[in-house]
């Protein structure tokens, strides 16, 4: 700049005081025609060239001097054009011209020196000054019409541009251009310093400078054209501002080719430093460009490629390209420096067939400060970068070699990085030979990074620190994939590195060498995200949290045949992926005591593959996994498989712990293991579960430890236990067991706290069971040397199977409602107890299908014995109560302990009830005592009575062949008479509630109690059995009555009356329905009386058919406490003859039969079959009528009832009813309505014989009679004209007597209470005939009865004919 400053100013001074010359026509051009002229004046063109269409020529221009012919012509002062197509200079024919002056190029479309044909010789001097602003052309040979560039043209001058435009523009072959001088052109959209073509030579010695608002590679300070020889000197310099390249080269010809050298200097901005287009370049100086330091590519078509040899030094400066190699073929002897961030060093690529090839024999180094570096980019299938020298990326986020789209890679050279990567595919591939040098990453780089390529490694990576060797992915081309083998060696030379890293779907990758580190931290492979990795080497890493396979986020492993061995590392490590039943087959080593062989989160897992954990490592882990596993898994003294957090696991294969350890630990999970899944430990735990579900089919061995284990955990065992020391099975903390497995241990079978358990499985064990606090079931066999079965305040104790042992089951109480309370339906046998309590309360429930071999012994505290069904048992002793529930037999030998505890239970863990509501109890059965019942009464300081007995609270009871014994209970050694102290007669001792039921029952008055010690009545005293009811219950005592005669103080001695003991009522079901069906039939006659006699004639017969029940509703309802509420259901039919005698005299007979069933309160049932016969006869005098009947009823009873002593049995009997009276009405017509009130009164006599009851096995009821009359007033309204014929009436009875069912003589004193019932009875009744024809009625009526102790509904419905003529 300072140059072109110093040469305006000369040329300013050289214009002073001169004289001008002035062209504003073409007959104003200075023709010059001496040789060696040298102009004396300034010359100013004014005018302007014609200008035209089509090819330009010379002849377009208005020319200021014109020199032909050879003329050699100086310019020593001013040349300026203002107008448009002028030209300062035109030379022709070899004419020479040499610029010491000043040419001011103003004008548009306009030359300063013009060299038309080519031929001229053009000097601008170290003083000539050649300047221009409307950009155009300083200097110019043009190729006017065939025209050619064969001379020179040289600057040592300046050529200045300010508005764009070219400085030098020369066409032809053979010419020569030399810049010594300063050409700078500045500003315009096309800004060329020279621009040439043909088969020429260019040399800058000089400065050759300019900037430009373009962006085409064509506008260049330099640009060449078709042959063109370039040179830019030691000395030359290139520099370009703004968007202007340096140098364009350009070949359209495949015959020439342009040649470029730079031994100087090329600076850009923003353009390209060199552009070529079929271009052989060179360069031994120094370009630098902040976009492309130099671009070679092939012109389009058939045209010759480019070249480019370095020898010297190329910048890729701050987001630029040092060199870009299109189509081309290049090689890198120099320097390539990168001077700047996120910069390319060399692209190579090729946009068609054409290859394109660079070979680097120089090292590359990029310090650590340069970040986001490319150092080699190779795209397209046909370009191929030869590298055979070293390369050194060490900025962040770097690559030393980039392939894209099929770029090929042949590598010699080692190549380092940090964070950054050494090789990149994208699109490529990388074969096995194309990458020979060693790769270094000595950050968190990576060595080769394959994306959407074809990988086969077989280079030596070196690890420094925490990067990875391989990184194999899938980007954009999901389609293409990644494919690989890695069959060379990566060494872990610092800690945290990663061996191979394959991700994405399409991703596909193998490993087929060993993988070796003893660095910490180290993965030998890791694919996640869908990528797919396969290992057939060896991975050792003995570092510590190492990982040999990590698979993550649905990652694959398609196969791993190789051993993989970790120490306080992890062999495979899976998380949220998938490790399929085929992926592993391999030995997994683990070998320190944080070791894990197979890790999985999030995952599911299918282990083939056989795992060895030496020291106290872990073989299988899961977290919220699925895991499934075939292989052996064979420790030392760590753990086998370890759930937790959701997981599943079901194993399959043989664990063998051969030190102290456990096989399974599972924590808040699902284990399942299987059949084929053995177990083995020299001690510790084969399965322990926290929070966990865990199902075991498989055998568990230890020797000396717990074989499953769980703590708030749902175990099912249905596999064999054997632990020679220790428990087969402990659960405690709200877990819950179900044992179908055989357990044999040499302590404790099942060890149970806070749990439920179930067992149905066999234990063979020194104690089967042990229970705290727990709930217990047993319905498998337990064969134990001391306790079965052992319950310590458990919540529920259940035995449903066989339980053998020295004490069978051992009871001890606390604080839980039901700790003292036992549930038995199997069998239990004890060589000491079958069954022991401690002191505390107790409940037994004996169900049915127990058998019990041993003592059965509650021990102190009160204790009930359930039974219900079928028991045998041995003894069972220190009982209070026995309940019985359900239909149930009692072989052996039960002893009550007396109390007076009104407390009971029908269920061992059902409520606890009170004997004061017994009469509500709806779950008693009846009992058979085929053994002995020795009941202990508390007689001690007697005085009349005590209720402290042994208690039996049934239903029913039935002394088959058994026999109840009661027995001195309490501490007195005195029997029951003595401990009394009574003498005198009529003296009683009663013992109370012995036998309780829940119901209101009939007695067998033959049952008696035995006495046993203490017990039995002395000389002169009776003992008897009683029944009585006490708050809705039948109870039996035992009464003692002193008949001892009374001593007077004086003779004569009398005879002492009989002793009057306690009334003896025993409540047998009894009814009145023989008798209510006799009045029944005696009120179808009255009816048919009523309805039937108007308009019989003489001598006439009536008869009737109809159906007659008692339903729902007909109730009796007790208020004796020894009389059953009812409810009865008949069924019969009846027939009625009605004769007229003569005119007022009627007579006739019904008959009937009923089928009757009654329902007792008690549940025992009656039916009762009755025929009856009714004669009767009417008397009329005027609206007088007299009635009279003869009725006689027999009835059939089959009674249904369960009786106290005899159980369930069947009594018969029968009963003859007699009901005979008279009856007065008065039948008066109300006006002439047609309506009759008929009032009337009678009295009849009742007679009601019940037969002897029998019952098989039990003493006759003696028969009784009841006799008495029968008071009887009503009335009766109805019609009896037309068809519709009705009646309707009330009336009401009065018995004179209680009852005509009385009381019966049963044996051992025992009374059968009469049939309490009310003497008043009120009837109401509507009958309705219709008359169809004169001979056929239909008929319908109802009756309703009401007494204060019963009710009948009572309905008939039938039909009533004529025989004969009327």
């Amino acid at each position: 700049m300072k140059k072109f400053i110093i040469m305006s100013m000369l040329g300013t001074l050289s214009m002073i005081g001169k004289g001008e010359i002035v062209v504003n026509s073409s007959a104003d051009t200075v023709s010059v025609v001496t040789n060696g002229a040298i102009s004396t004046d300034d010359l100013k063109i004014t005018g302007s060239g014609p200008g035209g269409t089509g090819s330009i020529t010379p002849n377009w221009y208005l020319h200021g001097y014109n020199v032909n012919s050879g003329i050699q012509f100086s310019n020593e002062n001013t040349i300026e054009t203002s107008g448009t197509y002028n030209n300062g200079v035109l030379l022709n024919n070899n004419s020479s011209f040499e610029n010491s002056g000043n040419i001011n190029i103003s004008g548009t479309n306009s030359y300063g020196v013009l060299s038309s044909d080519g031929t001229a010789n053009i000097i601008n001097t170290s003083t000539g000054v050649i300047t221009f602003n409307n950009s155009y052309i300083a200097v110019g040979a043009p190729n006017y019409n065939g025209s050619n560039f064969s001379g020179d043209i040289q600057n040592d001058g300046s050529i200045l541009g300010t508005k764009g435009g070219t400085g030098i523009s020369a066409h032809g072959n053979g010419g020569t251009v030399t810049n010594n001088g300063l050409i700078n052109i500045e500003g315009g959209s096309t800004s060329r310093a020279i621009f040439m073509s043909g088969k020429s030579f260019m040399e800058n010695n000089g400065e050759i400078s300019g900037s430009s608002t373009s962006t085409s590679p064509i506008n260049a300070l330099i640009s060449i054209e078709d042959g063109m020889e370039l040179h830019n000197s030691t000395t030359g310099t290139i520099i370009g501002e703004n968007n202007v390249n340096g140098i364009y080269s350009e070949n359209s010809n495949l015959s020439t080719i342009n040649k470029v050298t730079n031994d100087g200097l090329i600076n850009v901005n923003k353009g390209y430093g060199i552009y070529s287009l079929g271009s052989d370049v060179i360069n031994n100086g120094t370009i630098s460009s902040n976009k492309v330091s130099i671009y070679i590519s092939k012109f389009e078509g058939n045209t010759a490629i480019s070249t480019f040899i370095n020898n010297g030094t190329v910048i890729a400066n701050t987001g630029g390209t040092g060199i870009n190699i299109n189509r081309s073929d290049a090689e890198n002897n120099g320097i390539i420096e990168i001077a700047g961030n996120n910069s390319t060093g060399i692209t190579i690529y090729s946009t068609s067939a054409t290859n394109a090839n660079f070979t680097n024999n120089v090292d590359i180094n990029v310090d650590s400060f340069k970040t986001g570096v490319t150092l080699v980019k190779v795209n397209q299938i046909d370009s191929t970068f030869i590298n055979k020298a070293n390369l050194t990326v060490l900025g962040d986020d770097s690559i030393a070699i980039h392939s894209e789209d099929d770029g090929e890679i042949s590598n010699i050279g080692n190549i380092t990085v940090n964070n950054g990567t050494g090789i990149k595919l994208e699109d490529s591939s990388l074969l096995n030979g194309d990458n020979t040098g060693k790769i270094i990453v000595n950050g968190s780089g990576i060595g080769i990074l394959s994306e959407d390529s074809v990988l086969e490694s077989d280079v030596e990576i070196d690890l420094q620190s925490n990067g990875t060797g391989i990184y194999a992915y899938t980007g954009g081309s999901q389609s293409l994939g990644t494919t690989g083998e890695n069959t060379g060696l990566i060494n872990f030379n610092g800690n945290g590195g990663t061996g191979i890293y394959v991700t994405d779907h399409n991703t596909i990758f193998k490993n087929s060498v060993d993988l070796t580190a003893n660095k910490k931290n180290i993965t030998g492979i890791v694919v996640t995200t869908g990528g797919s990795a396969e290992n057939t080497g060896n991975i050792t890493l003995t570092g510590d949290d190492s990982v040999g396979i990590n698979i993550l986020n649905t990652g694959v492993l398609s196969s791993n045949t190789g051993m993989i061995t970790v120490n306080n590392g992890i062999g495979i490590n899976v998380e949220n992926a998938v490790l399929s039943d085929t992926q592993n087959t391999g030995i997994i080593n683990v070998g320190s005591e944080n070791g894990i062989g197979i890790s999985g989160v999030d995952s599911e897992i299918t282990n083939n593959g056989v795992i060895y954990v030496n020291g106290l490592g872990l073989g299988l882990y899961g977290n919220n996994s699925n895991i499934e596993n075939f292989g052996e898994v064979n420790v030392s003294d760590g753990t086998g498989i370890v759930v937790e957090n959701n997981s599943v696991l079901t194993n399959k294969a043989l664990l063998s712990i051969t030190g102290e350890g456990t096989g399974i630990s599972g924590n808040n999970s699902s284990i399942t293991n299987e059949s084929t899944g053995n177990i083995t430990l020299k001690k510790g735990t084969n399965i322990s579960a926290q929070s966990s579900m865990v199902k075991n089919y498989g055998v568990l061995s230890n020797d000396d430890g717990i074989g499953l284990y769980g703590n708030n955990s749902n175990i099912e065992n249905y596999g064999d236990i054997n632990v020679i020391a220790g428990t087969g099975i402990k659960v405690e903390n709200n877990s819950y067991l179900t044992n179908s497995g055989i357990l044999n241990t040499g302590d404790t079978g099942i060890n149970t706290v806070n749990s439920t358990i179930n067992n149905t499985g066999n234990i063979n064990s020194t104690s089967g069971i042990a229970a705290n606090e727990s709930a217990v079931l047993n319905n498998g066999i337990i064969n134990a040397i001391e306790t079965g079965l052992y319950a310590l305040n458990n919540v529920k104790t259940i035995n449903a199977g066989e339980i053998n042992g020295k004490t069978g089951v051992m009871i001890d109480s606390g604080t839980e409602e039901y700790s003292g309370h036992f549930l038995n339906s199997g069998k239990i046998s004890g060589t000491d107890y079958a069954i022991k309590f401690d002191n505390s309360d107790s409940v037994l429930e004996l169900s049915n299908g127990s058998e019990i071999t041993g003592k059965i012994d509650a021990s102190g505290g009160e204790n009930i014995l359930i039974i219900n069904g079928d028991m045998k048992l041995d003894e069972a002793s220190n009982f209070n109560k026995l309940v019985v529930t359900g239909s149930s037999k009692l072989e052996g030998i039960v002893n009550l302990n007396p109390t007076s505890d009104s407390s009971y239970y029908t269920e061992a863990f059902g409520a606890k009830k009170d004997l004061h509501d017994l009469a509500n109890e709806t779950l008693l059965g009846d009992l058979i005592v085929d053994g002995t019942i020795n009941i202990g009464v508390n007689y001690d300081n007697i005085i009349n009575e005590t209720d402290k007995t042994g208690k039996i609270v049934a239903q029913s009871l039935n002394l088959q062949n058994g026999k109840i014994v009661l027995t001195n209970g309490g501490t007195t050694t005195d029997d029951i008479i003595t401990e009394s102290g009574l003498t005198s007669y009529g003296d009683q001792i009663r013992i109370k509630s012995i036998i309780i039921s829940n119901k209101q029952q009939a007695v067998n008055p033959d049952f008696e109690f035995q006495a046993g010690n203490g017990m039995a009545e002395k000389a002169g005293w009776s003992r008897e059995t009683y029944s009585r009811l006490e708050n809705g219950v039948t109870v039996l005592d035992e009464v003692y009555t002193n008949n001892n005669a009374v001593i007077p103080p004086e003779p004569p001695v009398p005879t002492p009356p009989d002793p009057v003991p306690s009334k003896k009522v025993n409540s047998v079901p009894r009814n009145r329905v023989d008798l209510d069906t006799v009045n029944r039939l005696d009120s179808i006659t009255n009816r048919f009386l009523q309805m039937e006699t108007k308009d019989m004639n003489a001598g006439e017969r009536r008869q009737s058919i109809e159906y007659v029940g008692t339903k729902a509703g007909s109730d009796f309802n007790a208020n004796n406490n020894y009389n059953y509420d009812y409810g009865v259901d008949t069924d019969g039919i009846v027939g009625t003859t009605l004769h007229k005698n003569i005119e007022n005299l009627y007579s006739g007979f019904t008959l009937g039969y009923a089928k009757s069933d009654v329902d007792y309160s008690n549940a025992d049932t009656e039916k009762v079959d009755s025929l009856n016969i009714n004669v009767f006869g009417r008397y009329e005098k005027g609206n007088w009528e007299l009635d009279g009947h003869a009725g006689y009823g027999y009835n059939r009873h089959t009674l249904e009832a369960d009786w106290l002593g005899a159980g369930e049995q069947e009594s018969t009997y029968n009963s003859h009813v007699i009901k005979t009276g008279l009856s007065l009405g008065y039948n008066q017509e109300l006006g002439n309505s047609g309506v009759k009130l008929r009032p009337n009164l009678g009295i009849d006599y009742v007679l009601v014989s019940e037969g002897t009851i029998e019952t098989r096995g039990m003493s006759d009821i003696e028969s009784t009679r009841g006799t008495g009359f029968v008071g009887k007033m009503g009335v009766d309204i109805g019609s009896v004209n037309g068809k519709i014929v009705w009646n309707a009436g009330v009336s009401y009875t009065q018995n004179f007597v209680d009852t005509f069912h009385e009381d019966r003589d049963m044996s051992n004193g025992y009374v059968m209470e009469e049939l309490h019932y009310g003497k008043e009875n009120f009837l109401a009744n509507l009958d309705i005939d219709y008359r169809v024809t004169d001979k056929f009625t239909l008929k319908t009526g109802y009756e309703y009865e009401k007494n204060s102790n019963y009710e009948n509904h009572k309905f008939n419905t039938g039909i009533s004919y004529i025989l004969g003529e009327k």
